[in-house]
């Protein structure tokens, strides 16, 4: 057995965590309407991957490179921890693919490792929920985060093609110089957007009375069914006398797979999104984090609160959320929506009311039954106790 075979070998088991998933992805290609594209960057890998196997070596080519080995330690408890801990699939592939590359650098050399680098970025553009994520960070709408990820991967493709004609090959110091300042833009423009916990919120809008307010619910539609395909979802339409909200109540139980970023939700749903911040929320003394997201929605402009509560703490921040999630906690995202006919104030202090008196309406209700147990309690018949 030569040491250019165990270094193929080396190469395609560590490329087995990324290929496990591909079923998975292709079922998001088929199911997403912001995934549906993916798969060309995945087939763009294979071509950018079949050219950088062809090439013949340039400089001088080595087996080994210790370096690597610290790339491999600190990917393959991340992989792991994501995978079987978090089970967070974009991560999970991510890491699995700069997993597959970091090897390939270890066995094979630098040389080798920066011809295959054009095939890691189409890899990586190709993971799942990235083009959410690219519009999300940059404040995209679907379609121009997507026509950012093939200029992207045009580029890719053009430093692939000049690297086979000998141009623009990379040192490794120049190379990780320029993904360290990528990175660290990348978390700067996310400084003080995490958010922080707060009490449980868990409004019943089942009840579809309370306060002056009159509700129905609302079948799904067949998209919302196939998003929400292993959790209990349900829709409200709320009125008072002067504006209407929309509701969306989505019970997730312990599986995280079915809880998304509300404004992937949206753009999926074909609505227009302007606007994504965090908030605070002052509701009956207490104050809660919400998303807030001004969107056109069927045309009409509306303003729309989200937030994600398990029985313990609720947060507005989907990212917090992943943080604090864990194995075996059931949690509910909310959605509630009104239309932004006067100005974002007034509508967030109209979405607060209706949350206020559902909550409230559900805790004089639960008062009202103790009472009632009371009264029911001291009318035992004659010869008995409350108690037997």
């Amino acid at each position: 057995m030569n040491k250019q075979w165990l270094r193929q070998l080396s190469v395609f088991l560590f490329g087995l965590p990324y290929l496990y998933h591909i079923p998975y992805m292709a079922r998001a290609w088929r199911d997403s309407p912001l995934d549906r594209f993916d798969g060309v960057f995945i087939f763009l890998a294979i071509v950018a991957g079949v050219l950088a196997w062809t090439e013949k070596p340039g400089g001088e080519e080595r087996g080994w490179d210790p370096i690597a080995l610290l790339a491999v330690a600190l990917l393959v408890p991340i992989v792991a921890a994501a995978w079987f801990v978090y089970e967070i699939h974009a991560v999970t592939i991510l890491g699995a693919a700069l997993l597959w590359w970091s090897v390939l650098w270890m066995v094979c050399g630098w040389n080798r490792a920066i011809r295959w680098v054009p095939a890691l970025g189409l890899l990586l553009l190709g993971v799942t929920s990235t083009t959410y994520w690219l519009s999300y960070l940059l404040s995209l709408q679907g379609g121009s985060a997507l026509a950012v990820k093939f200029v992207f991967a045009g580029l890719l493709l053009g430093w692939g093609g000049m690297q086979r004609l000998g141009y623009m090959r990379l040192q490794r110091g120049s190379f990780f110089f320029l993904a360290a300042v990528g990175v660290v833009l990348l978390l700067l423009t996310q400084a003080g957007g995490r958010g922080e916990t707060a009490p449980a919120l868990l409004p019943e809008f089942a009840r579809l009375r309370f306060g002056g307010f009159i509700g129905r619910e609302i079948a799904l539609s067949d998209e919302q069914r196939r998003f929400f395909a292993r959790s209990h979802a349900r829709q409200f339409h709320f009125a008072d006398d002067t504006t209407a909200f929309a509701v969306l109540d989505v019970d997730c139980g312990t599986d995280i797979h079915e809880i998304h970023p509300a404004s992937h939700c949206l753009r999926t749903s074909g609505a227009v999104i302007q606007a994504e911040y965090l908030a605070d929320y002052l509701i009956s003394g207490t104050r809660y984090s919400v998303t807030e997201i001004e969107a056109q929605i069927g045309g009409i402009p509306c303003l729309v609160a989200v937030w994600y509560s398990n029985s313990e703490v609720s947060t507005g921040s989907f990212l917090l959320f992943r943080r604090v999630w864990r194995q075996g906690s059931s949690w509910r995202t909310y959605q509630v929506a009104t239309p932004l006919m006067d100005g974002s104030n007034q509508a967030r202090v109209r979405l607060i009311a209706l949350i206020e008196a559902c909550l409230e309406g559900a805790a004089a209700d639960s008062m009202g039954s103790a009472r009632a147990e009371t009264v029911l309690g001291s009318q035992a018949p004659m010869g008995r106790t409350p108690a037997e």
